[in-house]
């Protein structure tokens, strides 16, 4: 067959220098590690672009003749024990020594291979559809998705200057973590590699949990003595040592890390910085919409001794469940009825959740600051358009501001309103919320302005709210 004008992303007669007309892919580098553009393997697959290379192999996107359909093939070429010579295609040990490192390597894999085709009945795991060897190496083919990874539907986010919806974030957590708990529990199988870049998002809004390493594919007696291939930021202490101790607690603590990096932009720091005392922020801390009992999971998840951690990832799933499901009465968005100075409550509405973005990066950043009370200096930036529970409970809360009894467990809500560009407050206390001086009636909604004092409880505690323009 001839492939001059073959296009390796779509696979139409469709590529003219270097572009093609139908799919727009432009013609890229391709690593000496990868097999040559349009070699066929298995008889039946016509190989394209890369679609990815890891530290166990290499994906690329490819054709299956029998089905005339696109697919994906995952070839086993683990990093700094194999080599492919130039001009060849075989995959070989880098020496001797590594020989039996590699072939052991090659049986997991193949074992993954079956094992994920026996899990395709759990629907966030990608479905595999076949297994060979060749190459002196081994390959298994898997449904293509469409859509992008949440590493990248992360940093589109960032580039805009907002963060992934926080209900979202949950979501997508929540549904890693049941199939995690599923290959937990079924056969001793740990992911090992978790990270926003495993985790797939598809067009159709399904969630994947992809790429299951090799190495990765083992029992917790099995883990000890195997090589020592992670992500910094995402990996705990025990995946440093080729003798650490690994078993479902080890995705955990790569689960926690993924979740703390999309709700609140900032990355754990590396596990040996952790262990030379470099700390991180509570999620409370970052984010208002987090309550202090899910930050509070998180922490226990992101322990650095695995004897101390969360040992499934089945009490962190279950709480951002719990969470979701409140939600779906919990958040409001302002009414638009002009400019109120004081808005009937029963007129607001609910809002679309995934339209609610956590806006910290953008030009206007409203913001509650403690300028009295037991938590003095303390700032919180808030998202937009979204309503938030401020008091003293530390799971009905989103800002939880005073330990003092005189605050209610819910005392107050707040949202800043773009439409009306102030904030909505609402007293529900039974002490009071004040404005400037003057009591508000209770569970109505008030629009103040930026740079107003609010105080609970007359002055036990007392908040400036306010908006910083270009972080000023």
């Amino acid at each position: 067959m001839n492939f001059t004008n073959v296009c390796p992303d779509c696979f139409k007669e469709s590529m003219y220098n270097g572009v093609c007309s139908l799919c727009s892919y432009q013609t890229e580098s391709r690593s000496e590690r990868a097999l040559p553009l349009f070699h066929t393997v298995g008889e039946r697959y016509i190989i394209g672009r890369i679609l990815g290379i890891g530290g166990f192999g290499i994906t690329y996107k490819a054709f299956d003749i029998y089905n005339n359909a696109v697919c994906a093939i995952k070839e086993y070429a683990p990093i700094n024990i194999s080599v492919r010579l130039p001009g060849q295609v075989n995959i070989d040990p880098s020496d001797e020594i590594r020989r039996k490192y590699f072939e052991h390597g090659r049986e997991r894999f193949l074992e993954e291979a079956a094992f994920l085709k026996y899990l395709s009945a759990i629907k966030e795991i990608v479905n595999i559809t076949d297994y060979f060897n060749e190459n002196n190496t081994s390959y298994f083919v898997m449904e293509f998705l469409e859509g992008e990874n949440l590493k990248s539907l992360y940093r589109s986010y960032r580039k805009k200057g907002e963060m992934i919806p926080y209900e979202f974030c949950c979501r997508i957590i929540i549904q890693v973590g049941r199939a995690l708990e599923k290959i937990h529990n079924q056969n001793k199988i740990f992911h090992r590699d978790i990270s926003p870049e495993n985790i797939f998002i598809t067009t159709s809004g399904d969630i994947k949990l992809i790429d299951f390493g090799n190495a990765k594919h083992c029992t917790q007696e099995e883990s000890q003595n195997i090589s020592v291939v992670l992500k910094p930021g995402f990996a705990p202490p025990e995946q440093y040592s080729t003798t650490g101790v690994q078993g479902a607690w080890t995705d955990v603590y790569s689960l926690a890390c993924s979740f703390y990096l999309i709700v609140s932009g900032e990355a754990i720091p590396p596990a040996p910085d952790r262990l030379q005392g470099v700390g991180y922020r509570p999620l409370y801390q970052i984010n208002p919409l987090v309550t202090q009992e899910i930050s509070d999971i998180v922490d226990i998840a992101l322990k650095l001794n695995y004897t101390e951690r969360l040992q499934n990832v089945s009490m962190l799933i279950n709480l951002l469940d719990d969470y979701v499901r409140r939600s779906d009465t919990g958040f409001h968005q302002p009414v638009s009825q002009g400019e109120y100075d004081k808005l009937e409550p029963q007129l607001a509405y609910s809002a679309p959740k995934l339209d609610i973005s956590f806006n910290i990066y953008t030009a206007t950043m409203p913001y509650i600051r403690v300028v009295q009370g037991d938590q003095e200096g303390n700032i919180w930036y808030l998202p937009c358009d979204v309503e938030l529970m401020l008091g003293r409970s530390h799971t009905k809360c989103n800002i939880v501001l005073s330990e003092y009894s005189q605050i209610s467990n819910c005392h107050c809500t707040v949202t800043y309103s773009t439409e009306h560009n102030g904030f909505l407050l609402k007293d529900v206390s039974s002490n009071g919320t004040f404005v400037n001086g003057a009591r508000l009636e209770k569970d109505i909604y008030y629009l103040i302005q930026p740079g107003s004092k609010v105080a609970l409880s007359w002055d036990t505690c007392i908040l400036e709210i306010g908006v910083d323009y270009n972080g000023n």
